[in-house]
C-alpha cells in the first residue's frame, strides 16, 4: 500500500448573503504528494492566497464568532489583523457597549452589576463619526497588503479553509510508460 496526500479544494456555496460548506463536502482535488510535509506547505500557501483574496472575513458567516478557531476571539482577531494602530484602538471602542465601571451590559438606565447610571457607557453610536470606514468596525476585514505570515496567523484563528490535505491509501501503483 502506498499513501497519497491530495490537496483538493474545498467547495463553498453562495447564498447571496454569505458562503457556506457545500453539505456534501465536496472538494475538487488539486494535486497529489507521497509527501505529507510537502501537501500541507502546498495547502497552507493556497489557503494564504485564498485569504489574500478575500475583502471582508465575515462574507463566510453572519455570525463572526462562529468562524473563529478555539481559544481565538474576534479581538484577537482584530489585533493580529490591525495590530496597535489607531484603526484598532477605534474599532475595540465601538465594541465596547458595556458599564465602563464593570463591563456587564446595562439593564435599562443602570448597570445590571454596580447600578451605575446610563450616562457611563461608551456607545457604537457615540464614536461612530470617529471611525475612518463604518464597514471596518462592522465587519472582518482583510488588509488588502497581509503578509504570508500575518496570513497563516489568521488562518490558525479561523475556523475556515479553502483547501485541505486528504490522505488517500492506494493500492500497489505502478508507472505507466
Amino acid at each position: 500500500m502506498t499513501t497519497a496526500y491530495i490537496v483538493t479544494q474545498v467547495s463553498w456555496n453562495y447564498n447571496d448573503q454569505y458562503y457556506y460548506r457545500d453539505e456534501g463536502g465536496g472538494s475538487n482535488p488539486v494535486i497529489a504528494y507521497r509527501n505529507r510535509n510537502k501537501a500541507l506547505e502546498h495547502c497552507l500557501q493556497d489557503n494564504i492566497n485564498a485569504l489574500k483574496e478575500l475583502e471582508y472575513l465575515d462574507e463566510y458567516s453572519d455570525d463572526l464568532e462562529s468562524l473563529m478557531a478555539d481559544p481565538y476571539t474576534i479581538d484577537d482577531l482584530r489585533e493580529v489583523l490591525y495590530g496597535d494602530s489607531e484603526t484598532y484602538k477605534k474599532l475595540k471602542t465601538a465594541y465596547h457597549t458595556g458599564c465602563k465601571n464593570c463591563d456587564m451590559e446595562f439593564v435599562e438606565n443602570t448597570c445590571s452589576v454596580c447600578n451605575a447610571p446610563r450616562g457611563v457607557w461608551v456607545t457604537t453610536k457615540e464614536i461612530e463619526e470617529t471611525l475612518p470606514d463604518k464597514d471596518e468596525w462592522r465587519s472582518i476585514v482583510i488588509p488588502s497588503d497581509i503578509s504570508d505570515e500575518k496570513a497563516a496567523k489568521v488562518l490558525d484563528m479561523i475556523s475556515i479553509s479553502w483547501y485541505q490535505v486528504v490522505e488517500v491509501e492506494l493500492d500497489e501503483v505502478t508507472e505507466n510508460v
